[in-house]
């Protein structure tokens, strides 16, 4: 909330900072951004088909999450129980596993 305030009074943007199952698909949007998001839903594919379900023609969904493969990742061996454990994240992604979902959405 406080990045879309800031954005909307620096830089004039409209932004909707909601959940995305309660934004009315009467209108549509130049652009839907997930940062740190995807993995905490118990739905991912769900919120990516609603993002484009959203996007006007041409529009862009800006999706980043964290890496399951990066190095200090592979060499932490008490990471999986951390990052899977509540209220943490629900799903990890790799670079093929999220080309994967978005391919799919």
């Amino acid at each position: 909330p406080e990045a879309a305030k800031i954005t909307q009074e620096v830089f004039h943007i409209p932004v909707i900072a909601d959940d995305l199952f309660n934004v009315p698909e009467t209108s549509r949007y130049d652009a839907i951004v997930m940062f740190q998001t995807l993995e905490h839903l118990n739905d991912p594919l769900g919120y990516l088909q609603k993002s484009f379900a959203l996007l006007k023609e041409g529009g862009y969904v800006f999706v980043e999450v964290p890496n399951l493969r990066t190095i200090d990742r592979l060499f932490d061996k008490g990471i999986l129980e951390r990052i899977f454990s509540v209220p943490y994240n629900v799903f990890m992604f790799n670079p093929s596993s999220l080309k994967f979902v978005l391919r799919k959405a």
